[in-house]
Formats: structure tokens, C-alpha cells, sequence
């Protein structure tokens, strides 16, 4: 338990969480290729706002405050994020699966999800959630089922989603958004009943039945608005509940979506079409939440070219870029995959030095 695949660790720090990959190959098949390669903005004609050519640092100063690195049965095994809700602490970790519930103080509270399997209120391989006042959902990749559990662990019920569910946000009690892994990167809103509002892709102009099914992070904000900022691409973008675009705005890293590479070849005299895309090419963000009117957005390459831990700050109304801030990782910290800011404190999601994992509640002060 102590040593775990380097690879692996790779992977789920760069964004590429359990079950994703999957859900990025699970219908190539199924479409005819008309072009070599397509840019995922390709139809895209929203107006596109630019950013400043340069961050614009502030001095941070950074106090640990303590790190969890235990649930009531043992270890964290591998926590891909973590949210804060009424100053307790919520921590998702696929690999026991579960969802973990904390109190202000990182005492252990209560878990969600009845083991790992495919019954009433068990998971598979959880990839996101989202708290309320009154519930708390989570998705899994899967068994393609948003779980629906109240705010004591206990499980009410599943929504099965048209396509895969990916990344959630509740925007009240009774409405959700998630975005769909597959072909077109659908967002999608559901009621709590399991029926399907509407449906938009907010990228593009028309369906576009091939193009790389692209992550993206996803939260909402007091007035019901949803915001999102994507993995690869440069991008962060805001709709209403309604569907309408409120901003679509580049990010200060300026990365361009990665092109993707289409293919085709026989297998068993069947032809395979088959696509796929540079995984050298920069990291966008690894994860974006919303504290006092602002949005916090982790960068990716950023931080690993800083060899720390880099968060850009953007207005809510208007995606406009506002400020940056960095600070080195814990010397026992190797990386970061996760960040969540609330009332002056960051959360980071971090696999240390000797192999174990943990979650760390950081205080942060503007010099």
C-alpha cells in the first residue's frame, strides 16, 4: 500500500482521473471521420475575451495548518479532490471509493458510499461530487450513475445519465449540471427527479460528432451560474442556467486546445478508427472554485515550470484576470492534484514523499 505506480500517479495528477480515459475512447468507433485532425474550439463563434500577456504576482504569505491523512478505517489511498461546504471538509479518494466527510479540524466524520460495487449506494469509480444544504451527489464513470445520498451518508437514490457523468456542481436544491464524457463535451442540466432540463455544448456551433472529448472542471457560484475552465485548453467560461453564454474568456496561459490525431486500422478485418492527442502538451488548470466573488483556478504547467504551486485569480462577472499567487510545495510533498480556496484557507489534495497521500488545510496572507 505504502509504494504505488509512479505512472499511475502521473496520471491522476495531471487531471486524467479514474475512469476519464475511458470515457474519452468509449464511442471513437461509432463516427465517420471526415478530417485528419480538428481543434476542439473548431465552430466556436463566441465572442472570445483576451487576458493580460503576463501574470501579475502578488507576495503570498503561507502557514500550514495541519494535513489529513486518515479516514476511520486507515489511510487516504489516493484523494483526486476536495470541497469545502459550511466549514466542513469533504474529500473524494476513488480508490477506497468513498467520499470523506471532516470537520472543521480534520477530525473524521462520516463516509459516503456503501463499499465498492454496483448495488444501492456503492461505488465503483467515483470521479466527482458536489454538496448542498441538503444533499450531496456524486458521480460515477463507471456504472455512468450520479448517487444521491442526504447529509447524514445515507443513500436516497440514482440518476442515470444520458452519457457518462464526469464533473458535477449543484446549483441549488433542486437542479444540477454536469458535464457528459464522450464525442462533443456536452453540459447538461438535470432536476433532482432524474429528468434531463437541457442539454448544450457550449463549445461548439453545431454537433460535431468527432472531436477529442476534452475535461473540463466544473463549479457554480450564489446567483446559480456555472463556471468552468478546461484541462488543456486555455479557456474558462461561464453560463447561466439556461444555457446562456455569460463569458468565454482565454485564460493568462493562452494554451491552445491540443489538436487531435485521428487514425484508423483493422482489427479482427473490422476497421477501428481511433484518436488521440500529444500528452506532452501544456495543462491548462487542475481544478477551479469560487471565495468571495472570485475564482481561484490551479494552473498546471505553470505550477510544474514554478516547481510549486501556482493559482491565478479571475473576476466572477466577467472571466477578466485579476492576479496570481505562488508558493513552494512541503518539502515532504512530491505533488499537488487539487486545490479548493474558502475564506482565506487553501485545500491541496497532495501525494507525499514516502508514498502516502494526504489533504492539507494551508492559511494564506497577501503581503
Amino acid at each position: 500500500m505504502m509504494k504505488r505506480t509512479k505512472n499511475f500517479l502521473v496520471l491522476l495528477l495531471l487531471g486524467a482521473f479514474i475512469g476519464s480515459f475511458w470515457g474519452r475512447f468509449s464511442r471513437l468507433s461509432d463516427f465517420k471521420i471526415k478530417k485528419e485532425q480538428l481543434s476542439l474550439l473548431g465552430g466556436n463563434t463566441k465572442t472570445l475575451s483576451q487576458q493580460l500577456n503576463e501574470r501579475q504576482w502578488k507576495k503570498v504569505r503561507v502557514t500550514k495548518i495541519f494535513s489529513i491523512l486518515r479516514y476511520s478505517k486507515g489511510q487516504l489511498l489516493m484523494p483526486t479532490s476536495v470541497k469545502i461546504f459550511e466549514d466542513s471538509i469533504y474529500i473524494l479518494d476513488p480508490t477506497i471509493p468513498a467520499l470523506l466527510k471532516y470537520d472543521s479540524s480534520g477530525k473524521f466524520i462520516t463516509k459516503f458510499g456503501n463499499n465498492k460495487g454496483k448495488g444501492p449506494g456503492e461505488l465503483m469509480q467515483p470521479l466527482d461530487f458536489s454538496v448542498s444544504d441538503r444533499f450531496i451527489l456524486i458521480t460515477d464513470v463507471s456504472t455512468s450513475l450520479v448517487n444521491i445520498f442526504n447529509k447524514d451518508a445515507k443513500f436516497l437514490y440514482a440518476i442515470r445519465t444520458k452519457f457518462i457523468p464526469s464533473r458535477v456542481t449543484l446549483i441549488n436544491d433542486t437542479i444540477f449540471a454536469i458535464s457528459e464524457t464522450g464525442i462533443g463535451g456536452k453540459l447538461s442540466l438535470y432536476n433532482l427527479k432524474g429528468k434531463m432540463l437541457r442539454t448544450f455544448s457550449p463549445f461548439f456551433e453545431k454537433e460535431i460528432k468527432y472531436a477529442w472529448p476534452e475535461d473540463f472542471f466544473i463549479t457554480s457560484g450564489t446567483k446559480g451560474n456555472i463556471y468552468g475552465v478546461f484541462f488543456h485548453g486555455s479557456y474558462i467560461f461561464s453560463f447561466n442556467s439556461l444555457g446562456k453564454s455569460i463569458f468565454f474568456t482565454e485564460t493568462i496561459d493562452k494554451f491552445p486546445f491540443p489538436q487531435v490525431n485521428i487514425y484508423s486500422s483493422d482489427v479482427d478485418n473490422r476497421k477501428v478508427i481511433r484518436a488521440s492527442i500529444d500528452h506532452n502538451v501544456p495543462v491548462s488548470a487542475l481544478s477551479i472554485s469560487i471565495s468571495n466573488d472570485t475564482l481561484y483556478v490551479l494552473a498546471g504547467s505553470a505550477s510544474k515550470k514554478a516547481k510549486g504551486i501556482v493559482i491565478d485569480a479571475y473576476m466572477v462577472e466577467n472571466g477578466k484576470y485579476l492576479y496570481s499567487f505562488k508558493f513552494n510545495k512541503s518539502s515532504n510533498v512530491q505533488s499537488v492534484g487539487y486545490c479548493f480556496v474558502y475564506k482565506g484557507y487553501l485545500y491541496l489534495t497532495e501525494i507525499l514523499n514516502d508514498g502516502n497521500s494526504a489533504v492539507t488545510k494551508y492559511k494564506f496572507d497577501f503581503e
